[in-house]
Protein backbone atom coordinates (compact mmCIF):
# COMPACT_ATOMS: atom_id res chain seq x y z
CA UNK A 1 0.00 0.00 0.00
CA UNK A 2 1.24 3.49 -0.84
CA UNK A 3 1.75 5.59 2.23
CA UNK A 4 3.07 8.60 0.31
CA UNK A 5 2.44 9.90 -3.20
CA UNK A 6 5.54 9.56 -5.37
CA UNK A 7 5.83 12.31 -7.99
CA UNK A 8 6.78 10.95 -11.40
CA UNK A 9 5.85 7.33 -10.69
CA UNK A 10 3.38 7.15 -13.60
CA UNK A 11 5.88 8.68 -16.00
CA UNK A 12 8.52 6.07 -15.23
CA UNK A 13 5.97 3.22 -15.12
CA UNK A 14 4.47 4.11 -18.52
CA UNK A 15 7.82 4.65 -20.25
CA UNK A 16 9.67 1.91 -22.07
CA UNK A 17 11.53 1.05 -25.26
CA UNK A 18 9.68 2.75 -28.12
CA UNK A 19 7.53 4.76 -25.69
CA UNK A 20 9.01 8.10 -24.57
CA UNK A 21 6.94 9.74 -21.82
CA UNK A 22 6.82 13.37 -20.72
CA UNK A 23 5.69 14.34 -17.23
CA UNK A 24 4.25 17.86 -17.11
CA UNK A 25 3.53 19.83 -13.96
CA UNK A 26 3.08 23.51 -13.21
CA UNK A 27 4.83 23.12 -9.85
CA UNK A 28 8.64 23.37 -9.92
CA UNK A 29 9.04 21.51 -6.63
CA UNK A 30 6.91 18.60 -7.88
CA UNK A 31 9.08 18.27 -10.99
CA UNK A 32 12.24 18.49 -8.86
CA UNK A 33 10.96 15.69 -6.62
CA UNK A 34 10.02 13.59 -9.66
CA UNK A 35 13.51 14.04 -11.12
CA UNK A 36 15.08 13.13 -7.79
CA UNK A 37 12.90 10.04 -7.33
CA UNK A 38 13.45 8.81 -10.90
CA UNK A 39 17.23 9.40 -10.99
CA UNK A 40 17.97 5.67 -10.80
CA UNK A 41 15.68 4.84 -13.77
CA UNK A 42 16.65 5.01 -17.47
CA UNK A 43 16.27 8.75 -18.09
CA UNK A 44 16.47 8.31 -21.87
CA UNK A 45 12.87 7.03 -21.81
CA UNK A 46 11.20 10.00 -20.12
CA UNK A 47 11.47 13.69 -19.28
CA UNK A 48 9.88 16.09 -16.80
CA UNK A 49 8.78 19.61 -17.80
CA UNK A 50 7.63 22.55 -15.68
CA UNK A 51 4.79 24.21 -17.62
CA UNK A 52 1.09 25.00 -17.64
CA UNK A 53 -0.77 22.27 -19.56
CA UNK A 54 -3.17 24.81 -21.08
CA UNK A 55 -0.49 27.14 -22.47
CA UNK A 56 2.43 24.77 -23.09
CA UNK A 57 3.40 24.26 -26.72
CA UNK A 58 5.23 20.94 -27.01
CA UNK A 59 8.02 20.67 -29.59
CA UNK A 60 6.17 17.80 -31.30
CA UNK A 61 2.72 16.19 -31.29
CA UNK A 62 1.84 13.42 -28.86
CA UNK A 63 0.09 10.14 -29.67
CA UNK A 64 -1.65 10.07 -26.27
CA UNK A 65 -2.21 12.50 -23.42
CA UNK A 66 -2.95 10.93 -20.03
CA UNK A 67 -4.33 12.84 -17.07
CA UNK A 68 -5.88 11.64 -13.85
CA UNK A 69 -9.25 13.00 -14.99
CA UNK A 70 -9.31 12.33 -18.74
CA UNK A 71 -7.57 10.73 -21.70
CA UNK A 72 -7.30 12.57 -25.03
CA UNK A 73 -6.28 10.55 -28.08
CA UNK A 74 -5.13 12.53 -31.09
Amino acid sequence: MWTQFVQGYDVVALSGPGRFVVGLDICESAVAKAKQWSAAADGSLFAFVVADFFTWEPPELFDLIFDYTCVIIS
